[in-house]
């Protein structure tokens, strides 16, 4: 069953860049983003080497790490076709959480297109360091999967 409202109240979260809680928000009200579980281990994830991507695919993958062109980058790479698609699943490996909340948010419009990343995915799912990543990556294994 798809889940249109999740995803936008998904997509609305990960444009302002929140992972922060609404505990953290009350606490500090200058704060803007949860930092990363330093606790938690980084995912291991199968390595990926995507062939070399186009000049204008370079710029809307380092887009997706902005809050401010996620939404546009995704959309454009997922316009681009299949090609992207090894491209986001390499970022997910990426140190920044905001690359690989964005190559999931962008995996997720591919839907079944993207089943080749259901298994790095569900890893992210279960035990990225940072709760939006793990948030975007259930959300992403739902559209993906169906």
């Amino acid at each position: 069953m798809r889940r249109p409202f999740a995803w936008l109240l998904l997509a609305v979260l990960l444009l302002a860049g929140c992972g922060t809680s609404v505990e953290t928000v009350v606490s500090d009200p200058n704060a803007t983003v949860a930092p990363d579980v330093p606790d938690r281990p980084p995912v291991e994830l199968p390595p990926v080497t995507p062939p070399p991507a186009s000049d204008e695919l370079q710029t809307l993958l380092a887009q997706l790490s902005d809050p401010a062109t996620r939404l546009d980058a995704a959309t454009k790479i997922h316009e681009q076709g299949d090609e992207a698609v090894e491209h986001l699943i390499a970022m997910l490996s990426s140190d920044s959480w905001q690359a690989r909340a964005g190559a999931i948010f962008a995996l997720g419009l591919y839907e079944q297109q993207a089943a080749e990343a259901l298994p790095s995915l569900r890893l992210l799912a279960e035990g990225d360091p940072h709760e939006a990543v793990r948030d975007a990556a259930a959300f992403a294994v739902d559209a993906v999967a169906e």
